[in-house]
């Protein structure tokens, strides 16, 4: 069986993007995190899983890329206006426009969050990146979850779930 060698990379070697463009800079926190490998090894009740890219989460005032998900919550990013941070959030909705799939309201609450302001000429803008925890989540809705992690997932441990 032929092997593949792995090079390593350091994350220090990759300089930082300039900050005039949001979308630049969204492109290389994207590539860090591919760099710096998939969701770290936590002490978490369930796993985390890296999802496609064409996952977004939904509410009333935001419309953010989904980055890992679990049984039990999930994280974000989005743009948000230095203006307007983002608040409180209670429920979403999961989808995924490629695979026409969708899960509809979806209670959370927010765990934490943290920002990043872009300088340059989008100075009013910030990355917020934030972690929801699913709450009272009806049998229906966990098994549309089930089934939404394995479809979307990178990951080839998705096949652990049930």
């Amino acid at each position: 069986m032929p092997t593949a060698a792995v090079a390593s990379v350091d994350i220090s070697d990759f300089s930082p993007p300039p900050r005039s463009n949001p979308l630049v800079l969204i492109v290389y926190l994207t590539l860090q995190e591919v760099v710096m490998g998939t969701v770290r090894n936590e002490r978490r009740e369930h796993p985390r899983y890296r999802v496609n890219k064409d996952v977004l989460s939904i509410n009333q005032d935001i419309l953010a890329e989904v980055i890992d998900i679990s049984k039990c919550g999930m994280s974000c990013r989005c743009l948000t206006s230095t203006d307007r941070p983002l608040t409180a959030i209670t429920e979403i909705e999961l989808l995924n426009c490629e695979l026409g799939t969708s899960i509809e309201s979806l209670h959370c609450r927010m765990v934490r969050s943290s920002q990043k302001t872009i300088s340059g000429a989008f100075t009013s803008t910030m990355i917020t990146h934030f972690s929801l925890e699913f709450q009272n989540i009806t049998g229906s809705q966990r098994q549309q979850l089930d089934q939404f992690i394995k479809d979307n997932s990178l990951l080839e441990t998705n096949a652990s779930l049930h």
